[in-house]
């Protein structure tokens, strides 16, 4: 079951990785359930974008009210997914928020309906026995006041369900992808499910074991092979749900107990699975454009000085409502962007035709400047171009679905590793 929905970036990864689990004879991930529902919009973009792509019901409705519903619990009984995957929402988390309220904001509550389904279909005797969830980096730090807090509740939440989790901060550009996007990803196995067995044997044997199953043997690292950076610390958390000592980037929760280090990326053999012929760059991503670019998408001449001045450094004088006086201050960011690497995160401001220091802007062929195209974009979080295309929906509004979505490569792998995982369990 896929909550939290958005354009079907979990869905179509999930899809890909079916695809290369078929030549095993593996028969893939089904979905039996999606809910995707944007309370603050009055017209529901990104469920149009997935009932228009994938041949399969959308519940389009609040995901409170959808599960106050008696005919969906008994639904979800029947299909008894085994899989919860979710991109929760993220903006109560984002440091680009800088009133983010963590799980206390309207859509950081959110968190708690996840936790609601799990119990539902426990109660039932129809547990999902795995969970994989995205969420922006900051949700470890989250909130700024109580840092770890927010993440803390949530591993509580899942362990007093029985879960063990494991967590780790990917960068998609690590693995060849072309866009520079951080994301923490939640792996949560079930206690007395089949993969539950390698983690608890490395649980018996102690932090040393536990560490190499963290590195070696956890869903994340099986197609996202990582390196250890720090030594490992432990800790338990609070009764207050704060924790006494940071998460790191790479980490799991077991029992109450946290044990956590700093990792990086490993390299992937032959640059990956999706990517064959080597890492991909925002300069090859334009290269598949070609020279045949709408001129709407070239900055005009008299606002070049506007768009160096918002890409540039910059102080400036500033006084609050209030009449308190302050300097803003921030760096330069590229202009244009360099094309031999992957792209920034893509933001959902990172389209439309007004001046703005979020947008990608590239060196044409001709030596223009101009933005990016929505099927760039797309192309940039690997999604097909043209994805996005649908009847009605504005060009900016498609940069806007794109930017809140996932890199469908990294899911691909995500979810190959979960089945590689439980296929070495029942294999034992």
């Amino acid at each position: 079951m896929e909550l939290f929905a958005g354009i079907g970036g979990f869905r179509l990864g999930l899809e890909r990785a079916s695809r290369h689990l078929s030549e095993s004879g593996y028969p893939g991930f089904e979905v039996v359930y999606a809910n995707q529902y944007e309370p603050a919009s009055t017209r529901q973009w990104a469920a149009a974008v997935n009932e228009a792509r994938f041949d399969a019901a959308l519940d389009n409705r609040d995901i409170t009210e959808a599960l106050d519903d008696p005919d969906t619990v008994e639904s979800l009984v029947e299909a008894a997914p085994d899989v919860l995957v979710a991109g929760f929402p993220c903006q109560d988390y984002s440091v680009a928020n800088s009133r983010a309220a963590g799980l206390k904001g309207d859509k950081g509550a959110l968190w708690w309906q996840i936790v609601r389904v799990l119990q539902q279909l426990k109660e039932f005797g129809k547990p999902v026995y795995y969970l994989l969830l995205e969420n922006v980096p900051q949700l470890l730090t989250s909130p700024r006041a109580h840092r770890g807090q927010d993440f803390a509740q949530i591993l509580q939440s899942l362990g007093e369900l029985g879960y063990a989790v494991a967590w780790r901060v990917v960068n998609a550009s690590d693995y060849g992808f072309a866009q520079r996007r951080k994301r923490v990803y939640l792996s949560a196995i079930l206690q007395g499910s089949p993969a539950f067995a390698s983690l608890k044997s490395a649980l018996d044997g102690g932090a040393s074991a536990t560490a190499r199953w963290l590195l070696e043997a956890s869903p994340m690292v099986l197609t996202l092979p990582a390196v250890a950076r720090t030594a490992m610390t432990a800790f338990e958390i609070s009764e207050t749900g704060i924790s006494k000592q940071g998460f790191r980037n790479t980490g799991l929760f077991c029992d109450g107990k946290v044990l956590t280090l700093d990792t990086d990326a490993a390299s992937l053999p032959d640059g990956g699975v999706w990517n064959p012929s080597g890492p991909r760059t925002l300069g090859k991503v334009i290269a598949e454009t070609g020279t045949d670019v709408l001129e709407r998408y070239f900055l005009r001449p008299e606002a070049l000085k506007k768009w160096a001045y918002v890409k540039g450094a910059k102080r400036v004088q500033r006084v609050t409502a209030e009449g308190f006086a302050y300097e803003f201050s921030e760096g330069a960011v590229a202009f244009p962007e360099p094309l031999d690497r992957p792209s920034r995160t893509l933001l959902t401001s990172c389209a439309g035709q007004a001046v703005s220091r979020t947008a990608l802007v590239v060196q044409h062929s001709d030596g223009r400047l101009r933005r990016l195209t929505p099927e760039e974009l797309e192309a940039l979080s690997d999604f097909p171009r043209g994805f996005t295309a649908v009847d009605g929906i504005p060009e900016g509004q498609r940069g806007f679905l794109v930017g809140n979505a996932v890199v469908t490569g990294v899911i691909a792998l995500l979810g190959m590793g979960l089945v590689r995982q439980v296929q070495a369990c029942q294999a034992q």
